[in-house]
């Protein structure tokens, strides 16, 4: 997204911004043909159907999953000539760039999404000598141990066809 937005700033200011100096003087402008990727960023960040804002929502959903995810984001980009996917050794949904398509392994774009922090820093934060810092961080610990229970758990359940895991 970064080099996407890079690239459109580039070409707004090498091209789109003096035509219109020229244009404004009366200067006259060969047509110039670029790319303008402004579809590209549109179709990652622009609410309600860009990439972006669709990982945010299916993360809040509880039972949210990365499948889910991509049948919202393939359905809502029907037709987008920038939007690929393809289904050959596991799911790819694909881009096309300014500089060529590239796909893309999303099983694990909701779990990258989550905005989780570090185990590490939770622990130094909670043990801070400032009680503000020590209160926000207790939460946090709370938070994810709670979270850990719950995969733990769902872990012990055991798969799809009702049989329970195995004991050693």
């Amino acid at each position: 997204m970064a080099n996407e937005a890079l690239q459109q700033h580039f070409n707004y200011h090498i091209f789109q911004a003096e035509i219109n100096i020229y244009e404004s003087e009366d200067v006259p402008v060969p047509p110039l043909d670029y790319k303008d990727n402004q579809d590209v960023l549109d179709m990652i960040m622009k609410r309600p159907k860009g990439l972006l804002p669709v990982l945010d929502e299916e993360c809040m959903v509880p039972k949210g999953s990365w499948e889910g995810f991509v049948n919202k984001f393939s359905k809502q980009q029907t037709g987008n000539a920038r939007f690929k996917y393809r289904n050959k050794a596991g799911i790819e949904l694909g881009v096309v760039h300014y500089a060529g398509e590239v796909y893309y392994d999303p099983s694990l774009f909701l779990v990258k999404n989550k905005d989780t922090l570090a185990q590490d820093l939770v622990e130094v934060f909670s043990a801070s000598g400032n009680r503000f810092i020590t209160s926000l961080f207790d939460e946090v610990m709370i938070l994810q141990r709670e979270a850990s229970v719950g995969s733990f758990r769902k872990g012990m359940k055991g798969d799809d066809d009702g049989d329970d895991v195995a004991s050693p």
